[in-house]
């Protein structure tokens, strides 16, 4: 197989991942990625592994199969993303690929936490957190231990998951590593809210948010327009609530990244709590205006509602 064929083939696959998973420059959020980016995506990345595997590129197979998991995973195909990583998982012990062991072990705890099979995903990610502790990876180790914050937090452990993100916090901001650090500050926000304390949940979405404009995830912007929603309406804003959560779902909708199945019956739960408060009338309303806004609009009015700048 020719190397220079599978070098033009994985900057394709690279440049659908990153038009998927990244976002571009803020006046390009609104319109995001279809699930025609997603399929074209996901062809390029198959191709790559065929190509990286015909000419005995481990890494590289390995690279598109993990990048491809990823794909499935915020598409909602969970099974299929499960087994993509576990054979990135295999071509990684093959080779002895430390580092890319504790990565596709993370991304199988990712992945069956979103699958919402807590004890699977809280099992991988141990395993994670031990292989990134015996190479000294402090940011892998954060980025496992966060997903078992997230597994505490859907079991209604919340003292544990906010020691579990703060400690994320700590690690993150001590070297720098942006990613977690917000993932941290809008996980211990959700906290915050679960245990009912309103002030704190908003005080750290409004650090999320001076983060925002540096993270590459759409999906991230969802949940970041999602978790606080859920905050406003609590603290006597609840039109203000049901907007940004059309706003979210409007953008989930265009970028074909549902919630996660362990998010569901939570968010659903709450979204059925704000209906029968407001009333159906009002509730469809709301969320139909908010469904209408520009991602960048829907941003500014849940940064200025948290207390942002």
């Amino acid at each position: 197989m020719d190397r220079a064929i599978f070098a033009t083939e994985k900057r394709r696959a690279r440049g659908h991942f990153r038009s998927v998973v990244r976002e571009g420059a803020p006046g390009e959020r609104r319109a995001a990625v279809g699930d025609g980016e997603f399929r074209r995506s996901a062809r390029a990345l198959r191709r790559g592994h065929r190509f990286a595997a015909a000419i005995g590129d481990d890494a590289g197979a390995a690279a598109s199969l993990t990048s491809l998991g990823i794909i499935l995973q915020f598409r909602g195909e969970y099974d299929r993303a499960l087994q993509v990583h576990a054979e990135a998982l295999e071509v990684r012990r093959r080779t002895g690929d430390g580092s890319g062991i504790a990565n596709s072990l993370s991304n199988l705890a990712s992945t069956a936490f979103s699958k919402n099979d807590l004890d699977r995903a809280a099992a991988y990610a141990d395993e994670s957190v031990v292989e990134y502790r015996g190479i000294g990876h402090e940011s892998g180790v954060a980025h496992a231990l966060m997903i078992l914050g997230l597994v505490a937090a859907c079991k209604r452990e919340y003292e544990r998951a906010e020691h579990i993100f703060s400690e994320c916090l700590r690690v993150q901001r001590a070297v720098g590593y942006t990613g977690v650090t917000y993932y941290s500050l809008v996980n211990l926000g959700a906290v915050a809210h679960k245990r009912g304390n309103f002030d704190l949940a908003l005080a750290r979405y409004r650090e999320a948010f001076e983060m925002l404009d540096t993270m590459p995830s759409k999906s991230a912007i969802a949940k970041t327009l999602e978790d606080p929603a859920f905050t406003l309406a609590s603290v006597g804003d609840p039109p203000r609530g049901v907007r940004l959560l059309g706003a979210a779902d409007a953008l989930r909708r265009a970028i074909g990244s549902p919630l996660f199945a362990s998010e569901r019956a939570d968010y659903d739960a709450d979204v059925a709590r704000l209906r029968a408060l407001l009333g159906d009338a009002t509730f469809d309303v709301q969320w139909s205006l908010g469904t209408s806004l520009t991602i960048e609009r829907a941003i500014a009015d849940a940064r200025a509602a948290v207390g942002g700048t």
